[in-house]
């Protein structure tokens, strides 16, 4: 048996087969400002967000993240672009992990690590195209053509992307690329992602 409450046209209370009941609490910007689901079993998920800002304005984004079953608070951080920057999880005065990332005036990824602070951890060079050309200084398998379709990359070890071949933009058209040991091949209009199977090949549009 499917339930629910609504209050101001907004669902704050679904009761799912089985009585599992999931409640949404708004704030007054219609924010979600609490989410806790709860089962005969005892509390599934028990969530309070706070976007106030330390000028006391409600800026619209997501400032702390309380997990009162996990016992955790998450805390996050934007620059002056309003681009997520910092986010520390900590239980009680134990800091469980964080994460930090920075960018350029275009708005480019620069580096991102763990420790507060720019730059930080695995850098990223970024030409006047905004294109990556370099990871942690090394230009190894990052490359483009002359109209700017990338060649290779290498985000990571496992994903590194080589021998990328790009046809016209025919709706025909068709390109393959090479990841790690793994090949594939998508259809055209570029750029759409190839759909990989268990083995390694991949089939455009499968599913």
């Amino acid at each position: 048996m499917w339930g629910w409450c609504k209050k101001n046209d907004v669902r704050t209370v679904t009761t799912y087969p089985g009585n599992t009941v999931h409640t949404d609490t708004p704030d007054k910007s219609g924010h979600p400002e609490k989410i806790k689901a709860t089962s005969p079993k005892g509390t599934l998920v028990d969530l309070a967000y706070i976007y106030t800002r330390q000028d006391g304005e409600d800026g619209g984004k997501i400032r702390t993240t309380t997990d009162a079953a996990a016992g955790t608070r998450t805390s996050y951080e934007y620059d002056s672009a309003g681009r997520f920057s910092y986010a520390a999880e900590n239980k009680g005065s134990t800091l469980n992990a964080s994460w930090q990332y920075c960018y350029d005036l275009a708005g480019n990824l620069t580096s991102q690590g763990v420790d507060k602070g720019c730059p930080r951890g695995t850098t990223y060079t970024v030409n006047d195209a905004q294109q990556i050309t370099a990871k942690d200084g090394s230009t190894a398998n990052w490359s483009y053509d002359q109209i700017g379709n990338e060649t290779a990359a290498a985000t990571t070890p496992e994903t590194t992307r080589t021998g990328i071949k790009w046809t016209d933009r025919s709706p025909n058209a068709s390109s393959s690329v090479t990841r790690s040991s793994t090949t594939g091949r998508w259809a055209s209009p570029p750029p759409q992602r190839p759909e990989w199977t268990p083995d390694s090949t991949a089939n455009p549009g499968a599913r």
